[in-house]
């Protein structure tokens, strides 16, 4: 019976080996195919997203009925402010906030995109802490509207 067990477990490691080099073969011609078809697709399309970023003040006051004293809350619009968007690490578009402290992209879709603030708000006007992080993401639909608030912390000094 022992020997009988080994001759059916070679016969199944054949079995999945063969398969395994079969299946191999024919899958990395088909994602290289898929793949080729994708990027011909990405290249010829006009389609756009678009990212719509606000810039507001995040003021704050002393309250003892805080954790840690202070309470924060979302304040005016910040105006003037540069925003950068890079794709693959290079400069793909700049453009300060509106009066409303509004701003938008358009970006195309399936290309990854990062964006930073990239300048401060008027010192002469407020003193107001830049966020330092950048946030990214891509589009996957054509029309689809990504909107994102950034807030810069007001400071006394």
């Amino acid at each position: 019976m022992e020997t009988g067990m080994r001759y059916v477990v070679r016969l199944l490691s054949l079995s999945v080996l063969v398969g395994v080099l079969l299946f191999s073969g024919s899958m990395s011609s088909s994602v290289q195919a898929a793949s080729e078809h994708m990027s011909v697709n990405h290249n010829k399309s006009n389609e756009t997203g678009t990212l719509e970023i606000t810039l507001k003040a995040m003021e704050w006051e002393y309250s003892d009925e805080e954790p840690g004293g202070f309470k924060y809350y979302p304040g005016k619009a910040l105006p003037g402010v540069e925003f950068t968007i890079y794709q693959d690490n290079k400069v793909y578009a700049k453009k300060k906030t509106d009066q409303d402290g509004k701003i938008s992209f358009q970006l195309p879709v399936g290309a990854r995109f990062s964006c930073k603030q990239t300048s401060t708000y008027p010192a002469e006007t407020g003193n107001y802490l830049p966020e330092t992080r950048a946030f990214s993401g891509s589009f996957s639909t054509e029309g689809e509207v990504y909107q994102h608030t950034v807030y810069n912390l007001h400071s006394m000094y």
